[in-house]
Order: C-alpha cells, then structure tokens, then sequence
C-alpha cells in the first residue's frame, strides 16, 4: 500500500510540474512527460515500462497514469 500511495504523490508532483511548465508558456509534448515518467520508475514496474514503450502511439499523461496505478 505504501507504493501506492508514493506512486499517487509522485504523479501528483509531476502532473504539477508540468502544469508549471506551461503556465510559463513553455511547450512540452503529452508523450515526452510519459518517456521521462517511464525512465524514472522504480525497476519493479520493468513489465509495465515494456507494455507502454512498444505500443505505437504513446498514451497521453492521464491515460497513462491511470493505466499505472
């Protein structure tokens, strides 16, 4: 439970984080948040990270995170 609930904070902190960055009016691409996002999972989720990397279309961060937890 307690990788949940790590899980749910640190996409919380992401999610803000990218709102921060386009509020400065920066650009950043839906799949380019999911690439980093997949880089920096713990090993654990090694089968998840091949699932979503070898699809063809990349989900959208929300698509994603709810595909996550």
């Amino acid at each position: 439970m307690q990788d949940y609930i790590n899980m749910l904070d640190f996409l919380f902190i992401a999610k803000i984080l990218l709102i921060q960055i386009v509020g400065i009016g920066d650009v950043i691409k839906d799949e380019d948040v999911v690439l980093i996002v997949l880089n920096v999972l713990p090993k654990f989720h090694e089968n998840f990270m091949q699932r979503v990397s070898i699809q063809e279309t990349l989900p959208n961060f929300d698509q994603f995170t709810s595909k996550l937890l």
